[in-house]
This record gives C-alpha cells, structure tokens and sequence, in this order.
C-alpha cells in the first residue's frame, strides 16, 4: 500500500483511510513557529519521520511547505503533477509508475 504526505488538504488521508507518516496531521503544526514553540514539536524529527516512511506521492503546498520538505522532495522525488495555486505533487523516484519514466523537467 503506498503512502503519501499530503502538505496541505489533510482530508485527504480521510478520504483515503489513511494515516500520516507523522504524528501532525495538519501541516501547520511544523511550519509555523508559533504553533512549533507552543507545542514544543521537533520539526527535525517530524521531517525525519516523513522521510523515513518514504511516501510514494509528496503533495507539497506553498503556503505549508518547509525547505527540509522541498530538499527531499528534489533529493528523493520527481515532479509528478503541478496543480492550481502553487500545489505540486511529488512522485518518489524509483516508484512503479515511475521506473524508465523520463525526467518530466
């Protein structure tokens, strides 16, 4: 079952039945600062746990984007889809779909 990490709509993990690679559902929560010093979150450990489930799809807003994000997303993934409004999908490199697919950039 593939994963994903969706940065921003999270009904999506709703309408998927699914869970977050990270204990935040809403993105906010480790990008902002004053909800990551209210809450006393480890963004650094919340990316990391991001990474560590290696997601299949990336979906990275950038209103609730992170530069950390946007490292794995160009270290990791390719550009699947760019929607309205900034959004990008993100396709982990090596994934089913992907394999001999050419660079789409």
């Amino acid at each position: 079952r593939d994963e994903l990490y969706v940065g921003k709509h999270q009904i999506v993990y709703h309408l998927l039945d699914r869970l977050p690679p990270n204990r935040y559902v809403h993105p906010a929560l480790i990008v902002e600062q004053r909800h990551i010093e209210a809450m006393q979150i480890d963004v650094a450990e919340e990316v990391g746990a991001i990474a560590a489930a290696r997601p299949r799809f990336l979906i990275l807003d950038p209103e609730y984007t992170r530069d950390d994000l946007l490292r794995l997303s160009t270290r990791h993934y390719l550009e699947s889809h760019r929607r309205c409004a900034g959004t990008v999908i993100f396709e982990r490199d090596g994934s089913p779909t992907r394999a001999g697919a050419a660079d789409p950039r």
